[in-house]
């Protein structure tokens, strides 16, 4: 029973991580419509402290490929990415029977693409974003199941 508990607190904290991520996709997504490369690249690069250390010289590098076709890219996944995100978890926040299995399908779409997006280009925040999308895939189904034995009780 305790574990039952625990597992369902423990879903409802990844819904707010996720939503607040999504949110922020949403967000950036928007942004890098509306903002032109020069500006953002300028942006970076003045905030980059001139340390020599991996973060440092990952956005450099980074932002020295940043072009406008990568920049829509980015924008379109992060919107659509952010948007489909935020719609599903307010669907199973409501505890909507359907959303469940939709979220799951949705979220191994997410990973699929993830790990074929880290084959090009190794990023250690895919592998973050892929794992934490498993556990939420867990949980979600942990808490589906867990209704359904509500439901016939």
């Amino acid at each position: 029973m305790k574990k039952d508990i625990i597992l369902h607190e423990t879903f409802e904290i990844s819904l707010l991580l996720k939503g607040l991520n999504a949110t922020l996709e949403v967000i950036l997504g928007l942004l890098l419509l509306f903002l032109s490369p020069q500006f953002i690249s300028s942006c970076i690069t003045s905030l980059i402290p001139n340390f020599n250390n991996f973060f440092s010289n990952y956005l450099t590098v980074w932002v020295s490929h940043f072009s406008a076709g990568s920049q829509f890219f980015v924008a379109i996944y992060l919107f659509s990415h952010g948007a489909i995100k935020l719609f599903l978890l307010t669907f199973l926040w409501m505890g909507k029977k359907w959303a469940y299995l939709t979220a799951i399908i949705f979220f191994f779409l997410f990973i699929f693409y993830q790990i074929y997006r880290y084959s090009f280009t190794h990023s250690v925040w895919l592998i973050v974003l892929t794992v934490f999308d498993a556990a939420v895939i867990y949980l979600t189904w942990v808490e589906c199941q867990r209704i359904k034995q509500v439901k016939l009780r």
